[in-house]
């Protein structure tokens, strides 16, 4: 260790590499600056397209590509500033922007100290808010910025930041690519080979809509060539469907002096149709009249394709392509809103029919599932034959659908429904090599008057049908006041709660009924039947005639049976001894 070695330790030193100074980095930046044989140079049509483009995007009315020089910053190219083509580099933004690895932002140059006093900030042409991107070359100099600027303060979007980046490596690339190039014809061809690989198409147009400028990526997205782009050739490739809000919406930009912004599609001449979301920001004098607008075009088709197919899939059944549940309690909530059509004869109104397979199960058992879900499918569009545009149809779950006919009288309704169950019984599915007959049960609801509520319609279109099914199947059932049937079935189903709730809170009691020997030969040892009942919570008994229809018409008789054999046994354990009894007599139910 250093101080305790002997004395043949020797201690050498690694030379330390010079360090680049602030000067040895500057000259280098100047050095990569000066070959690019840029500055000075004439206007051109490439960088022009670029600072046009982040003017649009960024919606400021200055964007700048800016070089810094010894003691200046020159604009290569320039909208906003027209006339001005270098300011000193003691004062400019850009000064700070091109030591920073990334986007340099002033969202209000009044509230930074680095800038409050500047006389670009107090005096013309009074910036207030500046966005920078550096541009970077192959070596690491940063020669420059894309910068945009705007007379108030201003909070880029993530997507705006992220396509001024991008425009700032694009000008990075005419840069290289220009110093690269001997021939101004070169130099042409390759800025338009980039700037066609932008994903978006720029133009710039006069105050009527004509168009005075376009790059290659507008002239691809719209089908047209460059000369064939200028002028209002572009209007005739507006879908003929769409035309009349486009060409309303880009009037009134121009009238109200107001940015274009909106979406709409391109019939092009090959026939294709593609959405495209265009935005431009208006251009005005001294006096605030629009003298043109600048914007860009995007093509979004593919995007407007996920999203209708993402919303398809929210509000349709994945299985037979018809609305879901969902969907279709929506367009029963709509429905219900509507008033129903003056003059119509009978009873005017709406409707809604719920329909329910017979015996599905048998086919998904004998068959599979599979062929079950060919059958739906089958059945769906069978049921879509007696549709229109007006009426809604639905797979509400398993083997049911439902079908809202607006304005729609009961007898037509119950027409409807009569001529479905009579499709139904001529159709025949095949499946497993066996041939199945499908029936079906439907439930008829009117819709007549108003404060329908929508649960309480799907809830008495299930009823309908269920009574539809207990009738004998393979019929409708038309929801009435005073439907015995139906009121019949809600007292069963107000039984299905108190027995649950019964059996949930062990209210359910045993009584036993002895059973005594005519013939006192046979013995005293105890014969009994046990008998259930409900003890209800002012004390009072139920007997079984009330609440055991309830029970085997909606499969609770099986715990009840479960539940007396189970407390019947306990009972049995717990004796001491089982030698006076003889015989325990139990109802069970058919199941």
């Amino acid at each position: 260790m250093l101080g305790q070695g002997s004395s043949n330790d020797q201690i050498t030193s690694v030379p330390e590499e010079p360090q680049e100074t602030d000067v040895d980095r500057e000259a280098s930046r100047q050095q990569s600056l000066d070959r690019l044989n840029v500055l000075n140079s004439m206007a051109e049509a490439s960088f022009d397209g670029l600072v046009l483009a982040a003017s649009a995007i960024c919606c400021t009315p200055i964007a700048l590509i800016s070089l810094i020089d010894h003691d200046r910053q020159w604009y290569k190219a320039n909208v906003g500033l027209e006339g001005v083509r270098e300011t000193p580099r003691a004062i400019s933004f850009c000064t700070h922007a091109i030591e920073q690895p990334d986007l340099f932002v002033v969202e209000d140059a009044l509230l930074d100290p680095r800038f409050a006093s500047s006389p670009l900030v107090t005096g013309d042409p009074h910036i207030r808010f500046y966005a920078g991107a550096p541009l970077h070359l192959a070596d690491g100099a940063a020669v420059g910025t894309l910068c945009v600027i705007a007379r108030q303060p201003l909070r880029l979007s993530d997507q705006q930041r992220q396509v001024l980046r991008q425009l700032g490596r694009t000008a990075v690339h005419l840069l290289e690519g220009r110093r690269a190039l001997l021939a101004e014809a070169e130099l042409r061809q390759e800025a338009e080979r980039i700037s066609s690989g932008m994903p978006i198409g720029l133009y710039a147009t006069d105050g009527a809509g004509a168009c005075s400028f376009t790059n290659p990526r507008w002239q691809e997205i719209f089908g047209l060539s460059q000369e064939e782009s200028l002028g209002s050739g572009w209007a005739d490739t507006i879908h003929p469907e769409d035309q009349t809000p486009v060409f309303a919406k880009w009037i009134q930009a121009a009238e109200e002096a107001r940015d274009f912004e909106m979406g709409f599609r391109l019939l092009r001449r090959d026939g294709s149709v593609i959405n495209v979301h265009s935005q431009a920001k208006a251009l005005r004098d001294s006096s605030g009249a629009i003298t043109g607008f600048l914007g860009f075009v995007q093509d979004v088709t593919t995007e407007v394709a996920l999203r209708a197919e993402l919303l398809h899939q929210a509000s349709h059944d994945a299985l037979t392509e018809l609305l879901n549940r969902r969907a279709f309690d929506a367009c029963l909530s709509e429905c219900l809103q509507l008033p129903p059509e003056p003059g119509q004869p009978g009873q005017p109104g709406h409707a809604l029919l719920y329909i329910d397979l017979d015996q599905f199960k048998i086919i998904n058992d004998a068959a599979g599932h599979a062929a079950g879900d060919r059958l739906l499918v089958q059945v769906a569009r069978l049921l879509e034959s007696f549709c229109n545009p007006e009426v809604s149809l639905a797979r509400l779950g398993g083997d049911e659908f439902g079908l809202l006919l607006p304005h729609c009288t009961v007898a037509e309704a119950e027409a409807i429904a009569g001529r479905i169950i009579r499709a139904l019984e001529d159709f025949r599915f095949l499946g497993a090599e066996q041939r199945f007959r499908i029936g079906v049960s439907i439930g008829v609801v009117p819709l007549v008057g108003q404060g329908f509520d929508p649960d309480a319609v799907m809830q008495a279109a299930d009823t309908s049908c269920f009574a539809a099914k207990e009738s004998g199947r393979n019929r409708w059932h038309t929801r009435g006041e005073g439907d015995a049937d139906l009121i019949s079935r809600n007292q069963a189903m107000r039984w299905v709660t108190r027995l649950q709730r019964a059996l949930d809170d062990d209210c359910l009691e045993l009584h036993a009924q002895r059973i005594v020997p005519l013939n006192p030969a046979d013995g005293d040892a105890l014969r009994a039947e046990l008998l259930l009942r409900i003890r209800e919570p002012d004390g009072a008994l139920v007997l079984p005639g009330a609440f055991l229809p309830p029970a085997e018409r909606f499969q609770l008789i099986t715990r009840l049976d479960q539940w007396v054999l189970q407390k019947t046994i306990a009972l049995l354990a717990a004796q001491a001894s089982l030698e006076g009894i003889d015989r325990i007599s139990l109802n069970v139910s058919g199941l």
